[in-house]
């Protein structure tokens, strides 16, 4: 149990602490400090629906503190509102690395790239590392808890590409081994801009353009689509030209740490207390027992594959690469269970998604599959599973051999 606990990250709650106080009123600062030593604040929010709330008694365009008070400055003066109800504009203030990815999770959907602000309000100077990003929430709902990850550790390159000058999309093809579909960047005016569809929705991601100089290029990304495990990125590469470039980089990172803000307050003047905490993400499950998954099913199996070597696969079956996967591990079962390796798929739902059992019963896969409900981030901190699907391989004592490897890693591990 001593192994586990090590194993669960750490968790730090920060409760807000004073930031200045007046005659009129006090209020405190929402941040916190991550150990490689960037600081994470959420500033404040402003309504970014249409359709304004009836019991949001305001100025439209007002913001307030995550706590209720309100904030005589906005971080952001652009007045852009979106289409969809209940959404909330949030504004964070980042100071570390400039080189930082976001993701904000909220709990209706999420935002997977937090732009920088354009136009930043009186208190922020140009330098100052601004971003927004916009979350739904239910109708009606007051206080929210967001989630954000962030990710600043080194880039990984997950496939790379020459490029052409003669290069177009009626005649360029970028293949690619991994889960990353390239559509051959154009011209836009004086701008290049490029599509990539991906399955590492889990993971931050970025796109690089390499010119004849040997300079890398990063863009300005929105996203343009998602669905059944992929994400849609479109990328805008400001001044310059096709003719320039020489090289295609698709990159990724993991987030290393996630930051809860809990009690948000979605109504000015309507005080809450909001709390802060961060829990760092850590890797090395390898060597230590396998966790307890506290469900009764599922630790029963484990306890039941006594003296064998157990398989752990956690999957989402609206996830393509995830299908594919449990796919591959059927046609393996046999061999598997030939030398001594008991399956054990632990699929991870959202509240409402639809059991996985129609689509195993209509694919013939002979695999009992256990759930755990809205388990994404609890899969994440306890297990490392970063990305999905995520294989985990324990020896007959089913202590960790292996984390994050694939159904073709299996065998030559087993041999």
């Amino acid at each position: 149990m001593e192994k586990i606990g090590c194993r669960l990250g750490v968790m730090v709650v920060v409760t807000c602490v004073s930031a200045c106080v007046t005659a009129e009123e006090s209020h405190g600062t929402y941040a916190t400090k991550l150990a490689d030593g960037t600081t994470v604040e959420l500033v404040g929010l402003r309504c970014c629906s249409a359709l304004v709330p009836k019991d949001l008694k305001t100025d439209e365009w007002q913001w307030w503190r995550p706590d209720g008070t309100s904030l005589p400055q906005p971080p952001d003066t652009r007045t852009t509102k979106t289409s969809q109800s209940d959404s909330f504009l949030f504004a964070i203030h980042i100071r570390g690395p400039s080189d930082c990815s976001c993701m904000a999770v909220g709990p209706w959907d999420k935002d997977t790239n937090p732009e920088k602000a354009r136009r930043k309000g009186p208190t922020f100077s140009e330098q100052d590392d601004l971003r927004l990003f916009s979350l739904r929430s239910a109708p009606g709902q007051t206080m929210v808890s967001v989630r954000l990850g962030i990710a600043t550790g080194d880039w990984t390159v997950v496939q790379e590409w020459p490029f052409w000058k003669s290069a177009s999309p009626d005649s360029a093809i970028f293949g690619s081994e991994a889960e990353v579909v390239l559509r051959c960047p154009e011209q836009d005016r004086a701008d290049v801009v490029a599509e990539v569809t991906h399955g590492f929705s889990e993971e931050a991601t970025r796109l690089v353009l390499c010119d004849t100089e040997g300079r890398q290029h990063l863009s300005t990304v929105w996203l343009g689509g998602q669905g059944g495990g992929l994400t849609r990125h479109v990328h805008r590469f400001a001044n310059l030209s096709t003719a320039d470039l020489k090289r295609i980089e698709f990159d990724k990172r993991p987030y290393d740490y996630w930051i809860k803000f809990r009690n948000v307050s979605l109504r000015p003047g309507q005080q809450t207390q909001p709390e802060v905490g961060v829990e760092e993400v850590h890797a090395g499950l390898v060597g230590n027992p396998l966790p307890r998954f506290n469900v009764a099913r599922i630790d029963a199996a484990v306890a039941n594959a006594q003296g064998k070597q157990v398989l752990v696969c956690f999957w989402d079956v609206g996830q393509r690469p995830s299908r594919n996967c449990m796919q591959r591990l059927a046609k393996e079962l046999a061999a598997l269970e030939s030398k001594g390796v008991v399956v054990i798929p632990v699929h991870l739902s959202s509240p409402g998604d639809p059991p996985p059992g129609e689509w195993l019963e209509k694919n013939h896969i002979p695999l009992l599959t256990e759930t755990l409900d809205d388990g994404r981030a609890e899969a994440r901190q306890i297990w490392g599973a970063r990305v999905l699907p995520w294989l985990v391989l324990t020896d007959d004592n089913h202590v960790v051999t292996a984390e994050g490897i694939t159904v073709d890693e299996l065998n030559p591990r087993l041999d």
